[in-house]
């Protein structure tokens, strides 16, 4: 056992999880009900929140203004009725500023452009910490007025805080008009360095080329400092004039060799203005320490792709960044709908698959993938040494693939597999840190094995369908669906009718039976063909008693459908109450409890 173990320990999540977590056949053969959720809204909710707001009670007013507030994003109607209300919160400055900026927070929810005047004028006698709040929100909107206040603010406040509040959010709405105000900040040294940033910004917002004389003249002493790289970065975002790009690329490749966001800032412009230049010295985009910097590299690749370049592409899937290394897969997923592209992407996916080690398993995860939607039977024997491999990205990946490639020459080694592990479950003889992962490797073993109607695997699978507190449902409910699938028209096998109607009338309470687990169990009986009278009432009696919308009842469907032709009844919309809420009626709360 603690040699399986040792093969098996890992220290990171199953990377692949969403795409394959819920990938699994037994919730498409049947499918599983789509049940379209209507979202309850008490018509007194709101009201009560309105009521709150102007409510003498300051604990109110503040969890009314929040409720508001989380409200808007879960996209509840009939809030606007609340801004008023919010606006004389944040408007008043006798209340202490976590109710202001609560209400304030609600009205960004809402997205109540219309209160912007009243927000605007507030501003020349509130604090700075409302303004942090409420200024930025301005700039946002782009509520007429505040780019005319903010160059007051500019020409005449002594705070250098307000100041560079004001810059900043000038820098979002800024004209051609500001240009030389904010090429003034950009070379005074002496302002602080988030003001000559954001003076680069506004530069970048204001005009539709690139800044390049003021550009080039903060670099002509050479390797910029940080600060100085970052503006720079900025005002060469836009595409040069006429005639100056190579000029540009320049000060852009240079910026690219110096790290974290100016780096990343600099590749990202040079990509989008000169992206034939940038896409040449893939040797060192594709291999920079910025992960932003080779993601925007392969997103280009991925946009000018030819047969060059897709193989740049793949060769990115040995990132060390397992985003990056997803966003490249879909990318090569694209490309393969190019047939010219697609064998390119298939042999060079079989020959990394080949050479996946426990020193470069990374390269593996995604060329899996990839191999499996291309069909590539030949990576099988592969994926079966995988399953034994270091690390959950590559091992469930390896039983998912296998299960979609449906390579049944590896079907003995694959049970070979199950069967060594299988009386590790019941014993729970798991290692605690990939338990989750291994779980989810069986599932979908247990599930070829159903594809396959492999009989073979009748005796590790009844292990998994007998009820057991140490194994989870998921993997049980797997195996009892494979089940089903090999016990197809065996309508005599009155040892398994036997074992499935236990399933289906397990009632007790330590553990409780899963309802997926009676669901796999009904569906397999009705797969089997069980013509009983007593099975036939027991199933009408679980479809009469069963909650509506559960897995269980919508399984009872589907069997007594199979079985004797009963209509599948519609589905119904289900009602869901749109809280739990900080305020809410009392009636509502007594009647969800």
């Amino acid at each position: 056992m603690a040699v399986i173990c040792t093969a098996l320990l890992s220290g990171s999540a199953f990377g692949q999880r969403d795409l394959i977590y819920n990938d699994w056949p037994m919730f498409e053969q049947p499918a599983l009900p789509e049940v379209n959720q209507v979202k309850f809204q008490s018509d007194k909710l709101v009201p009560l929140w309105v009521d709150a707001l102007q409510s003498d009670n300051r604990e109110l007013m503040r969890l009314a203004a929040h409720s508001v507030a989380i409200a808007a994003s879960r996209g509840l109607t009939d809030l606007e009725v609340a801004t008023p209300h919010l606006l004389k919160l944040v408007t008043n400055k006798e209340l202490p500023a976590s109710i202001r900026k609560t209400a304030m927070t609600a009205l960004v929810r809402l997205e109540a452009t219309e209160s912007g005047p009243q927000l605007l004028a507030l501003l020349s006698s509130c604090s700075i910490g409302m303004k942090q709040v409420i200024e930025p929100t301005l700039a946002q909107w782009q509520t007429d007025g505040a780019r005319e206040y903010w160059l007051e603010v500019l020409s005449t406040s002594r705070s250098s805080s307000v100041k560079r509040l004001a810059l900043r959010c000038l820098s979002e709405v800024a004209t051609n008009d500001d240009v030389e105000l904010l090429k003034g900040y950009v070379i005074d040294t002496r302002a602080s360095a988030s003001s000559r940033v954001a003076a680069a910004k506004g530069l970048a917002n204001a005009v539709d080329t690139s800044s390049l004389e003021l550009a080039s003249s903060l670099v002509a002493d050479g390797s910029p400092d940080p600060v100085t790289g970052l503006v720079v970065g900025w005002l060469i975002r836009n595409p040069p004039e006429d005639g100056n790009l190579e000029q540009q690329a320049a000060i852009a490749r240079a910026l690219i060799d110096q790290d974290g966001p100016t780096s990343i800032l600099a590749a990202r412009a040079w990509l989008s203005w000169d992206t034939e230049k940038a896409l040449a010295v893939g040797d060192v985009l594709m291999k920079h320490a910025e992960s932003d910097v080779r993601l925007a590299f392969a997103e280009k690749l991925s946009v000018n792709i030819n047969e060059a370049r897709v193989n740049e592409l793949v060769d990115m899937l040995d990132d060390v960044d397992p985003r990056n290394r997803k966003q490249i897969r879909i990318w090569l997923e694209a490309a393969c709908e190019n047939e010219t592209l697609a064998p390119i992407v298939r042999e060079r996916v079989i020959s990394l698959i080949a050479s996946v080690s426990k020193d470069n398993w990374w390269i593996g995860e995604q060329a899996i993938y990839l191999a499996a939607k291309l069909d590539e039977k030949s990576i099988t024997p592969n994926l079966v040494k995988f399953l034994s491999g270091t690390r959950p990205e590559l091992f469930v990946t390896a039983a998912w693939a296998l299960r979609k490639l449906d390579d049944r020459e590896q079907l003995p080694q694959v049970l070979a597999y199950c069967t060594k592990w299988a009386p590790h479950f019941p014993k729970e003889e798991l290692p605690r840190d990939i338990e989750h992962e291994i779980n989810e490797q069986m599932a979908h073993l247990f599930q070829w094995f159903g594809i396959a109607k492999y009989a073979e695997a009748t005796k590790v699978l009844e292990t998994f369908v007998k009820k057991n507190g140490n194994v989870r449902f998921r993997i049980r409910a797997s195996a009892t669906w494979a089940m089903a699938q090999i016990l197809e028209g065996d309508s005599d096998n009155q040892r398994w009718i036997k074992i499935l109607v236990d399933r289906l009338n397990d009632d007790a309470p330590m553990p409780p039976e899963s309802p997926l687990v009676k669901r796999m169990a009904v569906i397999a009986l009705a797969k089997m063909g069980v013509d009983d009278d007593k099975i036939e009432r027991n199933i009408r009696e679980l479809q009469v008693s069963t909650p509506e919308y559960s897995v269980l009842k919508d399984g009872c469907h589907w069997a007594l459908n199979k079985l004797y032709g009963d209509p599948i009844p519609p589905t119904s919309d289900q009602l869901v109450d749109s809280g739990p809420w900080l305020l809410e009626p009392l009636e509502d709360r007594t009647r969800q409890r």
